[in-house]
């Protein structure tokens, strides 16, 4: 699974969603998973599996939303931390309350 860490770049929640997204380094679609971080207050954790991941918002699938650069609503964030062990960690306890303390690790 290949994991990258992306911010919201515009919209009326921009800066304010990270997602971690993984994908298999085949590319199957249905290989995607997709987890949604806001660091509003609480804290909201959506995560996206199959076929959840196939359709959102207007019908566009998620992972095409967060990694289609052209729509330049997502910016893709560089960073040092291990996003397998992130996104472990959420499968973990994906509750708001131990999510708190990963936003902290992806800066602002």
């Amino acid at each position: 699974m290949i994991y990258n860490l992306y911010k919201k770049a515009n919209g009326e929640d921009a800066g304010q969603v990270l997602a971690v997204i993984g994908h298999h380094d085949t590319n199957v679609i249905d290989a995607f998973e997709v987890y949604r971080i806001t660091n509003f207050d609480p804290i909201l954790v959506e995560g996206f599996k199959g076929n959840d991941i196939k359709v959102y918002g207007a019908g566009r699938p998620i992972w095409s939303e967060i990694t289609w650069t052209p729509n330049e609503k997502w910016d893709l964030i560089d960073t040092e931390l291990d996003l397998a062990n992130v996104a472990a960690a959420i499968k973990a306890n994906p509750s708001p309350e131990a999510i708190t303390s990963l936003i902290g690790l992806f800066g602002q």
